[in-house]
Order: C-alpha cells, then sequence, then structure tokens
C-alpha cells in the first residue's frame, strides 16, 4: 500500500464499479528484486 496509484485504485474497487487494480510499476517474473528500492529505507 505504498504506492499512491495502487492505494487510489484500492480504495476506487471497494466504492465503485470493481475492476482490478494495478500498480504504477512492472511486476513480473523477471524482476531482478536486488534492484528494487524498499520504502522507508535509506
Amino acid at each position: 500500500m505504498q504506492d499512491p496509484q495502487y492505494r487510489v485504485e484500492v480504495a476506487r474497487q471497494q466504492t465503485t464499479y470493481n475492476q482490478p487494480s494495478y500498480p504504477s510499476f512492472y511486476l513480473a517474473s523477471d524482476t531482478d528484486w536486488s534492484t528494487v528500492p524498499v520504502p522507508g529505507r535509506r
């Protein structure tokens, strides 16, 4: 729930027409998790 677009889509899904929410970033099996920044960490 750190991603603003995803958070808004989840809220919209709960209050209006039910469609899947999508994050604003690419999330797939080929993602290199060692380069993904962690929110709140420096």
